[in-house]
């Protein structure tokens, strides 16, 4: 069990980076920084932590939004994500 990654919960990692808890929901939510959620909890690698503190590119599979109310909404169930996207209207 030597190599199994280290997780943090949100607030560990929010004192690691000196951010608030809602800058690292933030990060994840807009694709920075690489979270698990089992069940309602929210674990971030240590490892993914750092190195998205260092700069370096982190292992985000999926493309980031391209704006904020595409984060918020990518975040949600499939029914909460069409009802926001149908009201945002056309771009």
């Amino acid at each position: 069990m030597k190599d199994a990654p280290t997780f943090l919960l949100l607030a560990e990692a929010a004192d690691i980076s000196r951010a608030s808890i809602s800058t690292v929901r933030w990060w994840i939510e807009t694709g920075k920084l690489r979270a698990h959620r089992p069940g309602r909890r929210v674990l971030i690698e240590r490892s993914a932590l750092l190195a998205f503190l260092r700069g370096e590119p982190g292992p985000v599979e999926a493309a980031a939004p391209t704006t904020a109310h595409e984060a918020i909404a990518a975040s949600w169930g499939d029914r909460q994500r069409k009802r926001a996207l149908r009201r945002s209207g056309p771009r």
